[in-house]
């Protein structure tokens, strides 16, 4: 009786858990969709404006913007169908699984890379050496690196158009060395090497920041176009965090997959798991989707020129124009 019951209870708790699991899914993955195809379309706009797109830096963000369109609405609703829905576009055929996950990889590549140089553009804007600094905001060659690393990335992971295929139970490498080659390249790349890179200009941007911080408060004062540059780097640094948060999470998960995929697991530690991969496949999702509203409320010259392409007209004084007339006020006051 006791073993009956104590089964009875197992089994409805992996029942509960593959619920939660399965509204997880369904009702965070349609709100990271929605509110990320809103942001990214925001982002896209704005740095298209005739006032951004001349900056190296918002180049950059643009066509990482781009990138994180592709994965929300590629592999993101791909994921809402086969793991909320049990609709799985992938049991189709062999040639939509190799697409999708070569897409997967290239895309999140691809979007990690070009933040990182954006990142890399303003750690050298904020540099001291005048040699450093020379090599920041320079469009044409923003452009070229656009173009190469989109490049690298396809010769990179252009290798899951050939040697992926459908096993029935998911879209896999092939067995026998190419997955395991492709399981250490996922792992180099996804768990170890965006995370680290993300954390390693993370802190040399938070660095930039004080620098900065530091500098422009023993002036005087500082003009608006200083101003812009501290709220761009400021917003970069919080979207650095982002990836962070995007990166770490999914790291452990790959790392924990490759090591634990021929363990013999019970039914319950497997609901768990599922649940768990459920809030860390969505949170993969985060940079993508979040990085719009990151901007919009961190950064005021953004908000000022999304609101204005929205036909919001928002007033802004500037620093300098207030303190003439200021001055001119306290003038009238004393003659009167």
């Amino acid at each position: 009786m006791n073993n009956s019951g104590t089964s009875d209870m197992s089994n409805n708790l992996d029942n509960i858990l593959k619920s939660v699991g399965l509204h997880v899914m369904i009702w965070g993955g349609i709100f990271i969709l929605i509110a990320g195809n809103v942001g990214c379309i925001g982002s896209i706009l704005v740095f298209r404006s005739q006032k951004y797109r001349k900056q190296a830096c918002f180049i950059y963000l643009f066509w990482e913007n781009i990138a994180s369109l592709c994965i929300l609405d590629c592999i993101l609703l791909t994921r809402i169908l086969e793991s909320g829905f049990q609709i799985s576009l992938m049991d189709a055929s062999d040639v939509f699984c190799r697409i999708r996950e070569f897409i997967s990889l290239f895309m999140y590549q691809n979007e990690n890379t070009l933040f990182l140089f954006a990142t890399l553009d303003r750690i050298l804007s904020a540099q001291r050496s005048n040699k450093l600094r020379q090599w920041s905001n320079r469009v044409s060659l923003a452009y070229k690196i656009i173009i190469l690393n989109a490049l690298v990335w396809i010769v990179i992971t252009s290798h899951r158009l050939i040697f992926y295929t459908n096993t029935g139970e998911s879209c896999r490498a092939q067995e026998g060395i190419y997955r395991t080659f492709d399981t250490y390249l996922d792992v180099s790349l996804s768990a170890v090497g965006s995370p680290l890179v993300v954390i390693i200009l993370a802190g040399l941007l938070w660095h930039s920041v004080r620098s900065v911080t530091k500098r422009r408060a023993a002036m005087q004062g500082q003009d608006h176009n200083q101003q812009i540059d501290l709220q761009l780097t400021i917003m970069l640094f919080l979207q650095s965090v982002l990836a962070i948060i995007n990166y770490v999470p999914f790291g452990v998960f790959i790392l924990y997959r490759m090591f634990t995929d021929y363990w013999i697991k019970s039914p319950l530690l497997i609901a768990w798991e599922q649940l768990i991969v459920a809030f860390i496949r969505l949170s993969s999702y985060l940079f993508a989707a979040g990085g719009f509203y990151v901007s919009i409320i961190s950064n005021k010259s953004f908000r000022k020129q999304f609101l204005g392409l929205l036909g919001i007209q928002t007033s802004v004084v500037n620093p300098a124009t207030a303190t003439n007339t200021g001055r001119q006020l306290t003038t009238r006051t004393n003659n009167q």
